[in-house]
């Protein structure tokens, strides 16, 4: 196990491996940024959590709230206090 920790095997050397070959293609068509290897290296996180709805309604109704507002004005607008409609 201790040796894990000093060389890379299995899927985490290949990913090296592809890192290796993508940074050597990108530093032969050059660029204005200072390219490291680790650049290219693949980096996984963890899943998001899925928001609960209730969460998510609460941050949409200021936003509705304005729509809404917005094509009120919009309708006033165009048709005027024409009660008949």
């Amino acid at each position: 196990m201790a040796w894990y920790g000093l060389e890379p095997v299995g899927d985490a050397r290949a990913d090296w491996h592809a890192a290796q070959i993508a940074y050597i293609v990108a530093s032969a068509f050059g660029g204005s940024k200072r390219l490291k290897l680790t650049d290219f290296l693949l980096q996984f996180t963890p899943p998001e959590v899925p928001r609960d709805w209730r969460d998510i309604r609460s941050d949409l109704r200021p936003w509705v709230a304005v729509h809404n507002r917005q094509v009120a004005e919009k309708e006033k607008a165009e048709h005027g206090n024409d009660d008949n409609r």
